[in-house]
């Protein structure tokens, strides 16, 4: 369970350190990263849950981050105290389904950047998901384009990005 984890870390420590760099700008704090991140590993090194798979462990060990940075996040620790460990449970399995489905989407997208062969594409694709200029208007603005163009370029980028989860290659 633990080599799984140690394995994932090992292999993908710049892609956590992003995921909580993002997560403890979005919460506007100063906390520090790598602290974060150990102590969510220990938290994980702890846990009873079994991993049969290095993208449950990963899930789980993202999940943990989240936990970790609310928990350490001042005003959100009066609301965790008040709870009481009511249906903690219930929530850490259906938020760990969750964060299973979103690792497995992150993969998708990963692997689909890098069978991206066209420049604008790549370029367009990175603007949408990388900087979250997601709108058609934003985009156009961004891009200095039409509105229309820009509904179209999305679209014709997330229909491929369908076809690439159906199909394994891209269109």
């Amino acid at each position: 369970m633990i080599a799984l984890l140690n394995n994932y870390i090992s292999k993908n420590y710049d892609e956590i350190n992003r995921y909580t760099r993002y997560f403890v700008s979005r919460l506007n704090s100063q906390l520090d990263i790598d602290t974060i991140i150990n102590n969510a590993y220990i938290k994980a090194s702890e846990s009873k849950y079994q991993y049969k798979e290095e993208h449950e462990a990963k899930a789980m060990f993202l999940h943990l981050i989240k936990c970790e940075l609310l928990w350490q996040s001042e005003s959100k620790k009066e609301i965790i105290n008040s709870v009481e460990n009511e249906y903690i449970e219930d929530s850490i399995d259906d938020s760990l389904e969750e964060e299973i489905k979103f690792s497995e989407r992150l993969e998708i997208l990963e692997n689909y950047r890098g069978q991206i062969t066209d420049r604008i594409k790549l370029i367009f694709f990175e603007t949408y998901f990388d900087k979250r200029i997601s709108t058609s208007r934003t985009i156009a603005k961004h891009f200095n384009i039409s509105n229309t163009s820009a509904h179209f370029m999305i679209v014709e980028m997330l229909e491929s990005i369908k076809h690439f989860e159906k199909y394994g290659q891209y269109k």
